[in-house]
């Protein structure tokens, strides 16, 4: 049985999965939304770079995101973040 990472309680409920497919839980003590074992997985700075170049030579995000083994959404989100 999962606990709530805050609180430590037992009174924990499942909620939707994750966009890696990881199930997520709700604490019913301290209302926390976690997941058990996360595995945080960053872009490195490499990658990060070569995304920039791509996108410059105006490859489309998708064509991106395949080649490089990036969540579409992660490469969203940092397309959001150089444009803002």
């Amino acid at each position: 049985m999962s606990q709530g990472p805050t609180c430590q309680d037992r009174h924990t409920v499942k909620e939707d999965c994750i966009h890696t497919g990881k199930q997520n839980f709700l604490c019913k003590q301290c209302d926390c939304l976690f997941v058990e074992n996360p595995t945080h997985k960053t872009t490195d700075v490499d990658t990060r770079s070569l995304v920039d170049r791509l996108l410059l030579k105006r490859i489309s995000r998708d064509r991106i995101a395949c080649a490089l083994q990036v969540f579409e959404r992660w490469l969203q989100d940092f397309v959001k973040v150089k444009v803002d």
